[in-house]
């Protein structure tokens, strides 16, 4: 399996891959079979961290390339993130219920969210 991964990292342009980081999935399906590996490029001005260890890696200044404009964007996702949960869980509560009818869960929030990583990891874009 590690050797298809391999081949197709070296099917690409040597002086692209030599300097390069990639994203390796070895993994297997519910009845313990290999799947097909895969190897996704790694851009220069991306990272691939854990949710976790984000908070820390910034706090730390890991993250050398991240500029105060991106710190900004990202401080300022956070709080509408939170904010949005905020008034989710406050509709939850003021959410009137009737005699004879059982309570329901406010609607969906609609925010447009992109498909969610792998669990637990991260990928950022810096531009």
């Amino acid at each position: 399996m590690h050797r298809t991964v391999f081949n197709a990292v070296m099917q690409g342009d040597a002086d692209e891959w030599q300097h390069s980081r990639y994203l390796l999935n070895l993994n297997y399906d519910s009845q313990g079979r290999p799947t097909l590996p895969h190897a996704q490029p790694i851009a220069t001005d991306q990272m691939v961290v854990s949710f976790s260890s984000l908070p820390q890696r910034i706090a730390d200044g890991e993250i050398m390339s991240a500029t105060d404009a991106h710190l900004a964007t990202l401080a300022t996702a956070c709080t509408q993130r939170l904010t949005q949960r905020a008034q989710h869980r406050e509709m939850q509560v003021t959410l009137p219920v009737y005699p004879g009818q059982r309570p329901t869960s406010a609607p969906a929030l609609s925010a447009k969210q992109p498909p969610a990583p792998d669990e637990g990891l991260l990928r950022m874009t810096f531009r």
